[in-house]
C-alpha cells in the first residue's frame, strides 16, 4: 500500500477507516463519459521502487533492420484448405507514429465493422466473401497494414483484390461521407470511455502506454488524440501509404484449385 493522500486514479482520498462510500466519485464508480488522471505520487514511488532493483543481465533492444519495400509482389501457396484467401499488404509507419489514429478511422470505415465500405458491399451485397477485416500491426520497427478475406466458393480472387483497391481510391478521389466518419469516431469514443471503465483495461493501458510510447500520460491524451482526427487527416494517410504504392500480395489457396 502506498503512502499517498489519494487514490491512484482519481481525488478521492485514500484514507484508511473513512465510512464505507465515502471516499468516491464518477471515476471510482466507472460512470460512461470519466477519465482517469494518474497520481503524480503513485508514479514517483514506483519509479523510486524499481530503479533499486538490481537488473543483471539487462541490455538494450537493437533495434531490426527493416528493408524498404520498393516494388510490388506477389506469392501464391497451396495448403490443404477448404477456401482460398487473399491478404494485401501495405507498409505503413512504426508504433508510436501520428499516424496511428488516422489509420484506425481508416480500418473501421473501410473494412473492420459490419457497416463498413467492404463488409456491406462484399459480404452482405454480393456475397463473394465470407468476411473481410483490415488489421493495423505496428511494431517498434515497422507496421505493415493487412487486408484480410477468405473467398466464398466460386469467388474470383482477382475480382476481390481489384473491390479492395477501388474501395481505397473511393475514399481518396470521393472522400469521406460524414455518416461514416462520425459513425467512426462515436464507436471509438464509446469503445475508449467504457475500456476506462474497468481497472485491468486501464493498467493494460498504462502499460502498453510506457512499453510502447514511454510516456504515462498517454493514457490521459488518448481519447483527446483521436477526437482530434479529420476527414483530411486520413485522407492525407491514404494518400502517403496506400494510393498507387507498393504491396504484397498473397493468395493462400486449396491445393486442389492446381495441378502441382
Amino acid at each position: 500500500q502506498l503512502l499517498t493522500n489519494t487514490k491512484i486514479f482519481c481525488s478521492c482520498s485514500s484514507k484508511f477507516g473513512s465510512s464505507p462510500n465515502s471516499n468516491i466519485c464518477p471515476v471510482c464508480l466507472g460512470h460512461p463519459g470519466v477519465l482517469p488522471v494518474l497520481n503524480k505520487k503513485v508514479v514517483e514511488f514506483t519509479k523510486k521502487y524499481f530503479n533499486s532493483i538490481n537488473k543483471p543481465g539487462v541490455s538494450n533492444r537493437i533495434p531490426n533492420i527493416i528493408s524498404p519495400l520498393n516494388k510490388s509482389e506477389s506469392l501464391i501457396f497451396y495448403d490443404n484448405v477448404n477456401l482460398p484467401a487473399l491478404y494485401i499488404c501495405f507498409r505503413i509507419p512504426k508504433l508510436g507514429n501520428a499516424e496511428d489514429y488516422n489509420l484506425e478511422y481508416f480500418s473501421s470505415i473501410i473494412a473492420n465493422n459490419k457497416s463498413s465500405m467492404l463488409y456491406k458491399k462484399l459480404v452482405y451485397d454480393k456475397k463473394v466473401v465470407n468476411f473481410i477485416n483490415a488489421i493495423n500491426h505496428q511494431t517498434e520497427d515497422a507496421g505493415v497494414l493487412i487486408f484480410i478475406t477468405m473467398l466464398n466458393d466460386g469467388a474470383v480472387i482477382e475480382n476481390i483484390e481489384n473491390e479492395i483497391y477501388n474501395a481505397i481510391n473511393e475514399l481518396y478521389y470521393d472522400g469521406i461521407k460524414d455518416s461514416d466518419f462520425y459513425k467512426i469516431k462515436n464507436e471509438i469514443e464509446y469503445h475508449i470511455t467504457t475500456n476506462f471503465t474497468n481497472l485491468m483495461s486501464i493498467n493494460f493501458d498504462f502499460l502498453n502506454s510506457w512499453f510502447y510510447y514511454k510516456d504515462l500520460n498517454r493514457v490521459n491524451d488518448k481519447i483527446n488524440k483521436y477526437l482530434e482526427v479529420s476527414k483530411e487527416d486520413i485522407i492525407k494517410t491514404i494518400k502517403d501509404y496506400l494510393i498507387e504504392k507498393p504491396r504484397v500480395v498473397i493468395q493462400y489457396l486449396p491445393k486442389n484449385t492446381t495441378d502441382e
